[in-house]
């Protein structure tokens, strides 16, 4: 059980049948030690929270600049200029099981 643990905590994406290839028992003893000794179940990545890259990072603390410059100087937005973009984006789908991830009950 505890390799199980640790195995799953190294990766969340990892499916049963793969921990059970890795700690070597057969998929229904793992899935009965994921889900009933480790209290654990499979959440969908739209409830999984996600980390923030240094990219959103620096336009989190650049919009709060701004902000803060806007509130300080009455004559802030004058001195603002700006135009038309267009912003695309890109993204690799992904299946529903590929991006589940294993949570315990206290996991937010």
């Amino acid at each position: 059980m505890a390799r199980v643990r640790e195995i799953i905590r190294a990766d969340r994406h990892l499916t049963i049948r793969e921990v059970a290839e890795v700690v070597r028992i057969v998929f229904g003893m793992c899935q009965k030690v994921l889900t009933e000794d480790l209290q654990m179940r499979s959440v969908t990545a739209k409830f999984v929270s996600r980390l923030v890259t240094a990219e959103q990072d620096d336009r989190v603390s650049i919009c709060i600049d701004l902000r803060d410059r806007a509130q300080n100087d009455p004559n802030f937005m004058s001195s603002v200029i700006t135009g038309d973009e267009c912003w695309v984006y890109g993204y690799d789908p992904q299946t529903k099981q590929m991006s589940s991830q294993w949570s315990t009950s206290s996991s937010p």
